[in-house]
């Protein structure tokens, strides 16, 4: 009995942690079109997408979801898929991805908000990209704000595609 005892606990460890976060209370949906043209290389370093004038739409939403800024304890990325709006792209040249949010006034100060790391070299398709940790409220109650997004490669881009980037954040 002991041993079944201490083979299950870990597993009540384990399972006891797995919940839904019930915290979120909407969502903010948004969207950036982009192309990637072809002959990129990597030994051009980073290339860079950027938008600075993204409509946050951020007290239309608030308001249509009863909540003032000031009732919100967080606005946390959520998730975010990257993909093609006419093809399905091979995005095995991609190495990395890095998309950071900043406001129009101030552009230098960035934060991270989602990200993809050592993808695979036989891609393809959409790209889904992992949420930070950061709390991204402060640009978001704006009017508007920017994206950048930031693509490592590790091969030559090998056409001209036109690209999404659909995105979300959880407001809580």
């Amino acid at each position: 009995m002991k041993k079944i005892f201490l083979l299950v606990l870990p597993f009540i460890f384990l399972f006891s942690n797995c919940k839904k976060d019930d915290n979120i209370l909407f969502e903010m949906e948004y969207f950036y079109d982009f192309e990637i043209r072809a002959g990129l290389g990597p030994l051009s370093g980073t290339h860079f997408f950027e938008i600075s004038d993204i409509p946050s739409l951020s007290d239309a939403l608030f308001s249509q979801n009863g909540k003032t800024a000031e009732e919100l304890n967080a606005i946390n990325p959520g998730t975010a898929v990257l993909r093609g709006i006419f093809a399905t792209p091979d995005n095995g040249y991609i190495q990395d991805v890095s998309v950071k949010i900043f406001s129009k006034e101030d552009p230098t100060i960035e934060r991270e908000v989602f990200y993809r790391d050592q993808i695979a070299l036989n891609a393809s398709g959409d790209l889904g990209l992992i949420g930070t940790l950061v709390d991204a409220k402060s640009y978001l109650e704006k009017d508007d704000f920017g994206i950048r997004i930031e693509l490592r490669l590790r091969d030559i881009s090998p056409e001209t595609i036109e690209m999404r980037l659909d995105f979300n954040f959880f407001a809580k």
